[in-house]
Parts: structure tokens; C-alpha cells; sequence
């Protein structure tokens, strides 16, 4: 998909729903994606249904603020486009017009479909994009620099969207930001390499890559450097079955990765087995 949309026309349109334009009020302060890719397409029946919020919780101000910023993005960045049929007819009973509405209009212009919403972009049968992806296609056509586009991802991480890859390089980056301080971010950030998000062997080679990177962090005092690996510790054994396995896994791979630096080598199996002996009791 991603290929697909590094080559895609410049007035090609993307049809967006509502899941994403709540994502980018929260991410795109800049509006860097909703510049870039406007005028999404949008039907009407997405707009009538925050208008229909509105009128339900006419006393909540947080639900107010909320839809008058969908709308205010909606006139912004949108035009409005009607499908003329519905992809099935199916779609409509679980979800309503409003939900099947986008992807039958996906379909129809047959172009993409903007949902950070897995289920929802299967309802298309078009090429379906989320916010992650937008971003890889900003930065591989230079309209964005690394550093925003680690920013970006880190608060797309932040809303807990799990099919959000959170690499060492994005670890590092919120470390710096902190200023090697534990605060809710980098939790939010560790949360992903608990036993219930990433796969295993997934979360140890790159929790491995973020600990040789951590490590070469001058402005960090070892303090620090030690508290923000318990941290991962921490985070990454949480709910995990099997956690002897698991450890002896990590350090397989922190013996394979620093072969050749055999002295932050045994500092960080010294760390992990300290962490071992602390918590691990099965």
C-alpha cells in the first residue's frame, strides 16, 4: 500500500472517516498531513452524525469542543461527496449509514481509504491507509524531516493505536525529550512491548537495539540510564508468560548484539539479571 501511495497523483482524493480526523486534531497541530493530502472526501452523513452528538449532549462542553473541531476540520480540509450505493447492504444493520457510508465511497472513486481503524478499512475493498502510513509517505518524499516524523509517531503512540511500530529510533527520541526522565509518554511508549501488544521475539530485538542506543546517550547520567532500562524491564515482562524463557531469550540476544562490546555487554546482562533476581520469581 505504501508503494501505491508514494505514487499516487496529487488529485487523487483519499476518502477519510471520522476516527481519523479525531487522530489528526490530536497529532496534526501543524496540519502537516491535512494540508498535504486535502481535500479529503468525506460524505455527508459523517458530518450529520456529529451535528446528531451534538444535539444528544448539548450540556457536555467537552463534547461541544469536539464536534466543533471535527467541523471546523471537516470545512477546512473536506468536501463533502455522496456514495450512490452502499458497498453491501449488510454493512448498514451493524453499522450505520454514517460507518458505511466512507469505504462504499472509497470503492466507488476507487482510491483510498483513510482509517486508523483496522475493521473499517477492510469494509472498502480499496487500498486502505492510516495515519502511520501518511506519515512514511511524507518522509520519504521530504515533506517532512526525521525529527518530525519520530515526533508524529510518538503521539500516535500515545492514543494506544497498536498497529503503531514503535522502533528504537522513536524510543530514543522521546528519552531526549524527557531529558532521560520517566513520564507518562515513555510509559505509554514502553506499554507496547508488554506481553499483550508486540510479538515477542519482535519486542526483544528492538528493545535490545533501543538499550545499545540508550547506552551511547552522553547527556544521561548512569542513574538515569539504569532507571529507564529497569523501566523497559518492567514494562516488557509485564503479563508475560513464561518470563524465565523470555529472559533468558534477551539475553541471548544483548550477548549476540554486543559481541563486540563486551563491557556494555556485561554491564546490561548484569542489569537484566539484577532485575531477574529483584521481580522474577517464576
Amino acid at each position: 500500500v505504501l508503494k501505491e501511495l508514494l505514487f499516487r497523483k496529487e488529485d487523487q482524493p483519499i476518502v477519510i472517516d471520522l476516527i481519523s480526523i479525531m487522530t489528526l486534531i490530536a497529532i496534526d497541530d501543524e496540519n502537516i498531513i491535512s494540508e498535504n493530502y486535502r481535500p479529503f472526501l468525506i460524505p455527508q452523513s459523517s458530518l450529520d452524525l456529529v451535528n446528531d452528538v451534538s444535539s444528544h449532549f448539548p450540556n457536555s462542553q467537552d463534547v461541544l469542543d469536539l464536534a466543533n473541531k471535527i467541523k471546523d476540520w471537516i470545512e477546512n480540509f473536506c468536501r463533502i461527496e455522496n456514495p450512490l450505493s452502499i458497498v453491501s447492504q449488510e454493512l448498514i444493520e451493524p453499522l450505520g449509514k454514517e460507518f458505511a457510508d466512507p469505504p462504499s465511497l472509497a470503492k466507488e472513486k476507487k482510491t483510498f481509504y483513510y482509517s486508523d481503524d483496522t475493521i473499517q478499512r477492510s469494509f472498502s475493498e480499496t487500498a486502505g491507509v492510516w495515519t502511520e502510513l501518511l506519515l512514511m509517505d511524507l518522509l520519504y518524499k521530504g515533506k517532512i524531516d526525521e525529527k518530525k516524523h519520530k515526533d508524529m509517531m510518538v503521539k500516535l503512540a500515545e492514543m494506544y493505536y497498536y498497529r503503531t511500530v514503535v522502533s528504537a529510533d522513536i524510543l530514543i527520541n522521546a528519552v531526549q525529550k524527557a531529558d532521560g526522565n520517566i513520564n507518562s509518554t515513555i510509559e505509554k511508549l514502553f506499554h507496547y512491548f508488554s506481553a499483550n501488544i508486540y510479538d515477542e521475539d519482535f519486542s526483544i530485538l528492538t528493545g535490545t537495539d533501543f538499550l545499545i542506543e540508550l547506552l551511547q546517550q552522553n547527556f544521561l547520567s548512569d542513574f538515569k540510564k539504569r532507571t529507564i532500562i529497569n523501566e523497559f524491564f518492567s514494562a516488557f515482562f509485564k503479563n508475560r508468560i513464561r518470563r524465565k524463557m523470555a529472559a533468558n531469550k534477551f539475553e541471548a540476544t544483548i550477548k549476540h548484539k554486543f559481541q563486540y562490546d563486551s563491557l556494555k555487554r556485561d554491564s546490561l546482562i548484569e542489569m537484566l539479571r539484577d532485575w531477574e533476581r529483584t521481580h522474577l520469581t517464576v
